[in-house]
């Protein structure tokens, strides 16, 4: 099941790379200057994480609409894994296992020059925690925060997305923000809601 991530984004990058070469083929006198430079032009286009299958051996995949002026940009993420990065200090301490078996939420971001964009960006995040001993938990955490994001052109239709964002929590579902539970021990602990804070990714997408 794991896998499964790194086939979705591995599809979308060869049905770009196919896309692409095919629209090279089917217009080879096409004038640049009818070209999307991407500053004037509404399109959509569709992403795919790449710092998700890398880091967190799960998936993100994101639909952008993008005008003159503004970005609206919604994206969901699967099956991602904090086991290797992303846990606090307290929660590697007390060995947990943090899961989230999705995020969810939407971002309306302005357009700055040289391809930057600054957004807003509003987050559901469910996660499943599991104590070295003992029965494992689930709550969801929402946040609000601000991202930059640079978008790189590739080729033609082809892109690169890097975006810096700050997702601080605003509430979740457990009472006073945390979860009390035993450890391996025996000795109660206290478990603080996930924050995902600073988080940085990169995506690939192809406008359309």
């Amino acid at each position: 099941m794991k896998s499964i991530p790194f086939y979705i984004c591995l599809c979308l990058l060869g049905v770009s790379l196919y896309s692409a070469a095919n629209a090279q083929v089917s217009r080879p006198t096409e004038d640049v200057s009818q070209r999307d430079t991407g500053r004037n032009q509404a399109s959509f286009a569709l992403k795919a994480g790449l710092s998700q299958p890398v880091l967190l051996r799960g998936a993100n995949l994101a639909i952008a609409y993008t005008t003159g002026r503004w970005v609206f940009e919604y994206s969901h993420g699967l099956w991602l894994s904090y086991d290797r990065v992303g846990r606090t200090r307290t929660e590697r301490d007390q060995n947990l296992d943090v899961y989230s078996p999705w995020t969810t939420g939407f971002g309306i971001g302005y357009r700055l020059p040289w391809r930057f964009d600054l957004r807003v960006e509003l987050k559901a995040h469910r996660y499943e925690v599991t104590p070295p001993q003992g029965k494992a938990f689930a709550y969801t955490t929402f946040s609000i925060g601000p991202a930059l994001n640079y978008h790189q052109p590739i080729y033609r239709n082809l892109g690169l997305d890097l975006t810096l964002r700050f997702w601080p929590n605003v509430a979740s579902t457990l009472e006073n923000d945390e979860r009390v539970f035993f450890g391996a021990d025996g000795a109660k602990k206290t478990h603080a809601a996930h924050d995902l804070g600073v988080f940085p990714n990169a995506s690939l997408l192809y406008k359309f």
